[in-house]
């Protein structure tokens, strides 16, 4: 390849994924905005990040602990614990949804992108009048593959940094709301007063509920080996 057309590849190259980011940019929107709406939330509260307990993992069992405080003390589900747990119950729908989604990303580029664009050959055009790069293809379907090469690999960035972003702000929210739960039980009569009884403890946690689960599993059942092997590290760094 001569230099000069190495030149206009390289500039056929960054225009190819303008032409990706612009689509990406309005195709992810709306979760652009859930994610940066709910990092405004964090940062604006002074939460830090969690990230050492994954608590998407232990969904079941913040909900086991929390459903269980609300069943022995009913005005214990006072407004602000109500709002945070349904807010962050939508924000792991979300979540779900979106890696069902993008399981499967092959019909995107076909169905998604080359229709934002009215197809390759109005792709073709709309390069060609940027720059005189297009001549080193020598057919449509040769750049039809190379800005499909482009945009798996964008696309797949995209999602990566959307899932780690949506694990953050997830596991986060869980760990206050974990927190405020403890805070709130310890106000709560009721409450301690059923766990003082039954456990010879003061106040029921999602550490205690898992350390309960742990004891009373069987260890004979292989079925869910990964996650309580997880459940028996996690509940050693769980800091209450």
């Amino acid at each position: 390849m001569q230099k000069n057309q190495q030149d206009d590849y390289l500039i056929l190259n960054m225009d190819v994924e303008e032409l990706i980011n612009v689509f990406l940019h309005q195709y992810f929107s709306d979760i652009h905005n859930i994610i940066d709406f709910n990092i405004k939330f964090i940062e604006h509260n002074a939460f830090s990040y969690k990230t050492d307990v994954d608590y998407i993992r232990l969904e079941r069992f913040v909900a086991t602990t929390y459903n269980t405080m609300i069943k022995i003390d009913p005005s214990f589900n006072y407004t602000l614990l109500s709002k945070f747990n349904k807010d962050i119950e939508t924000l792991n729908k979300i979540y779900k949804q979106f890696i069902k989604k993008y399981e499967d990303i092959s019909q995107l580029y076909s169905k998604q992108f080359l229709i934002f664009y009215n197809g390759i050959e109005n792709i073709a055009k709309t390069l060609k009048t940027s720059n005189e790069g297009l001549e080193i293809f020598e057919n449509i379907k040769e750049l039809n593959e190379f800005i499909k090469e482009d945009f798996y690999k964008l696309i797949n960035q995209e999602i990566a940094s959307y899932k780690k972003s949506f694990k953050k702000i997830i596991n986060t929210k869980y760990y206050y709301f974990d927190h405020l739960l403890y805070y709130e039980a310890k106000k709560s009569d009721s409450i301690k007063a059923y766990y003082r009884d039954s456990l010879g403890k003061n106040v029921l946690s999602t550490k205690l509920y898992i350390e309960r689960y742990l004891k009373n599993i069987n260890k004979d059942n292989s079925n869910h080996d990964k996650i309580n092997n997880y459940l028996s590290k996690i509940v050693h760094i769980m800091d209450y």
